[in-house]
């Protein structure tokens, strides 16, 4: 599977307690509620949002559920699903809160920035030079 930072598309789910005309009225009155966390909506078998944050959190905004392409394998989009939104709530670093990412890209992207290193031009262009 795949989760980029970004999806192609925006999209942001809402739960709407009771309709009302969005274009006479300014405020919604608590009518409009981030979604629970946990929600999902699969756009096709292949595609999915997942909301790993929502309304149980007191975070401003709405929340930005994360997209999900499934690649290959043999799971189901419910199973993965699944898995996804348990490893995002593993917040070990803050446990009373919630994060966006699942903790398995949080300990990869540590552990990248701790071994890679600055790009130096120079020394590449001497690496160059001695190996032609």
């Amino acid at each position: 599977m795949e989760i980029p930072k970004h999806a192609i598309s925006p999209f942001r789910l809402f739960e709407v307690k009771k309709e009302y005309d969005m274009r006479q009225e300014r405020i919604d009155n608590g009518c409009v509620l981030n979604p629970e966390i946990g929600s999902y909506v699969k756009i096709n078998p292949k595609e999915a949002f997942l909301c790993t944050t929502g309304r149980e959190f007191n975070h401003g905004g709405s929340s930005n559920p994360l997209y999900i392409k499934y690649s290959s394998g043999s799971m189901s989009m419910d199973a993965i699903l699944q898995d996804i939104y348990f490893l995002s709530c593993l917040a070990y670093t803050k446990p009373d809160d919630c994060s966006r990412y699942p903790i398995t890209i949080k300990i990869t992207d540590r552990r990248i920035n701790t071994l890679g290193s600055p790009y130096d031009e120079e020394y590449l262009d001497i690496l160059k030079s001695v190996n032609i």
